[in-house]
């Protein structure tokens, strides 16, 4: 069973890339993916990545249903559907807890770190 803590940590050609942990049952390991992919392939620093609109397969199993996140455009919504998907939002306001609350530490180029707290919670990153 999943349960609130299954922290990550990724290196990046041997070195330490991140330090990171998107908590939130079934969410945890697709919040894990969305905000790595967000920092790795589109290049966001660790706040941007953690403020992103999050989907989420609410069974955590294939065919379940699929929560997104509002800021996800309703455009993209409709075009999942026709796809087939059972695809259900944009979820608003408290709801949105089932996308989870992340915080990552990141090592940058220069070796200064730099923080992300999920603005979906109530931490924040000081540095």
């Amino acid at each position: 069973p999943y349960h609130t803590i299954i922290p990550g940590m990724a290196t990046q050609n041997g070195e330490l890339y991140c330090p990171f942990s998107v908590m939130g049952g079934f969410m945890q390991p697709q919040g894990h993916v969305q905000v790595l992919l967000n920092m790795i392939i589109y290049g966001m620093d660790p706040q941007l990545s953690l403020d992103q609109p999050r989907f989420c397969i609410e069974s955590g199993e294939a065919g379940g249903y699929v929560l997104l996140e509002d800021g996800i455009s309703e455009e993209s919504i409709e075009s999942l559907k026709k796809l087939g998907h059972d695809a259900r939002g944009p979820v608003r306001g408290h709801s949105r807890a089932v996308f989870g609350r992340g915080q990552i530490i990141r090592k940058a180029h220069n070796n200064v770190l730099w923080a992300g707290s999920d603005g979906r919670a109530d931490g924040a990153a000081f540095g």
